[in-house]
């Protein structure tokens, strides 16, 4: 089956096709192949904006717009004109877009008119893909009139593309390069840079693989599943708000290889203060020394090897007094003469701009422990023969996964291991 969209006009399109027995029709469609076909708005003007015009709502009643995002498009400015009311309206605002191997970009808002008015928004938004845009008026709102409310929307694309998303600053005196360019049409740069976060990398100091329970965590091919548990010892010298980081793990729920992942912060008397899991959250934490377990499952014993020394960073927010406004400068040595110093530009499309950020400055870094990574490191906190304790453990998980189970023997054999094993 071949299905040819062109002919469709702008919008969500829902059809099927019906299978029909030639010899009895009367029976009805023996079964269905359902289509959905979304066609966006295609954005053709030499300014890149779109406008959709005398929308029309009543309580409840829902618009639906899928526009295809211009390629160098980073950015939305988007104005929402109502009219013809005569009592408070309330909408909500909704944009989605679907990118290959990462989470939905999403964005959304509620916003209420209180007579007929004007209001912008801004948004984020990736070129190249469709963007859904919805509108809908609260179902309470303007339920005792019985004017309906006249909406114009116009969406305007902006884009800037620069030559590093991400910019690390590595602790030397040497700014970083960045080239900026305008894609779709001109554009005022005026870059600002505030250093608002800090992260700080730790390393385990302790580290355990055990099999759990043979009745709930062994999966119907027959596969134990185990768990690693790792510790980090944080020390706060002030009373800070933390959210631990973990980029390898954080964010990815059904697309990653582990079954779970789980944290928790408690102190020296085993107070919980905070836990988490794919999606970690700040907490405030007093001044003190915390520990940090890092829970992780998964039915292979090797893969778990590979993560006993994974990395955990520890986000700390500045507070307000000590955030670091950096600067921009025109010259690569701008930051050592201290002039040449980048206000701000006007992007031509074509033609790149380059500028340079300038470190912070070291006596306006926050303190860090320099000998926290020295003392974090599993061998150095375990003696010889706890670590070979853990060797002969590691061996019996191993072959714990190895065992079959094909016979009654077999299954009392992996049971008593299984039993040695439990924590």
């Amino acid at each position: 089956i071949l299905v040819d969209p062109s002919n469709l006009s702008d919008g969500l399109h829902y059809y099927e096709v019906y299978g029909i027995d030639c010899k009895a029709p009367w029976r009805g469609p023996l079964f269905r192949i359902p289509i959905t076909i979304t066609k966006p708005v295609a954005v053709i003007n030499r300014t890149p904006q779109v406008s959709f015009s005398e929308m029309l709502f009543q309580p409840g009643h829902i618009e639906r717009k899928y526009i295809e995002v211009p390629h160098g498009a980073s950015w939305v400015e988007a104005t929402m004109n109502i009219s013809s009311f005569d009592t408070p309206r309330r909408f909500f605002v909704d944009t989605v877009q679907i990118c290959p191997l990462q989470s939905p970009l999403k964005w959304r808002s509620v916003v209420t008119f209180s007579s007929p008015a004007a209001k912008n928004f801004t948004f984020r938004v990736v070129g190249g893909q469709t963007l859904e845009l919805v509108i809908a008026q609260f179902w309470s709102s303007g339920i005792g009139s019985h004017e309906t409310t006249n909406v114009d929307l116009k969406i305007v694309f902006h884009g800037i593309k620069a030559s590093q998303e991400e910019i690390v600053l590595d602790g030397s005196e040497a700014p970083v390069r960045v080239d900026a360019e305008a894609l779709l049409a001109s554009e005022k740069l005026t870059p600002v840079a505030n250093l608002k976060k800090i992260r700080v990398p730790y390393r385990p100091v302790d580290a355990k693989i055990s099999a759990l329970s043979n009745d709930r965590d062994r999966l119907p091919s027959g596969k134990q599943m185990l768990a690693l548990t790792l510790t980090y010892k944080v020390k706060l010298d002030d009373g800070a708000e933390i959210k631990p980081r973990i980029p390898f793990l954080n964010g990815r729920i059904y697309d990653t290889k582990f079954e779970s992942q789980f944290y928790m912060i408690s102190d020296s008397n085993k107070r919980i203060y905070s836990s988490g899991d794919a999606y970690p959250s700040s907490t405030k934490l007093p001044k003190g020394e915390y520990n940090l377990q890092l829970y992780i499952r998964h039915e292979n014993l090797q893969i778990l090897e590979k993560m006993k020394h994974l990395v955990l960073f520890i986000e700390r927010n500045l507070e307000e007094k000590d955030i670091i406004r950096l600067s921009f400068f025109s010259q690569p040595d701008g930051p050592l003469m201290g002039n040449g110093s980048f206000k701000s530009s006007t992007l031509i499309p074509g033609i790149k701009e380059g500028f340079y950020l300038g470190p912070p400055a070291k006596d306006k870094l926050p303190k860090i422990d320099e000998d926290k990574g020295k003392n974090s490191s599993l061998s150095s906190k375990k003696t010889v023969s706890e670590r070979l304790e853990e060797e002969v453990r590691d061996a019996k998980i191993k072959v714990l996964g190895g065992i079959k189970q094909e016979s009654d023997e077999d299954l009392l054999e992996w049971n008593k291991l299984a039993a040695l094993l439990k924590v």
